[in-house]
């Protein structure tokens, strides 16, 4: 995002911006910033594959390299908010089925 992992809250802009590239509700997506900036460990604004795969129930997933696959959709070995988001928009109730065929 436009600003640190270390920011409590998303500017407006961003909040709408996600809202309309997800399924999520606001309410949502300020609960997944939250949850995004304990996974960011360095405050570095992204989550690196280490950090991904430091989150136990991943690590014991068979499926991980797959599952990081999904989320690091730029190949760039970390993990943006908007990429985050994007990712588990997939995975929700609200996603198309052929949104989730797609990964």
């Amino acid at each position: 995002m436009g600003q640190s992992s270390s920011a409590l809250t998303l500017q407006r802009e961003e909040i709408e911006e996600i809202q309309s590239m997800s399924t999520f509700s606001e309410t949502q997506i300020n609960k997944l910033y939250t949850r995004f900036k304990q996974l960011d460990k360095d405050n570095s604004g992204t989550i690196s594959i280490e950090e991904i795969t430091a989150i136990p129930e991943l690590a014991m997933n068979p499926l991980a390299n797959r599952i990081v696959a999904v989320f690091d959709s730029e190949n760039r070995s970390e993990i943006s908010f908007k990429q985050f988001v994007a990712a588990l928009s997939v995975f929700s109730r609200g996603a198309k089925r052929d949104e989730k065929l797609q990964c």
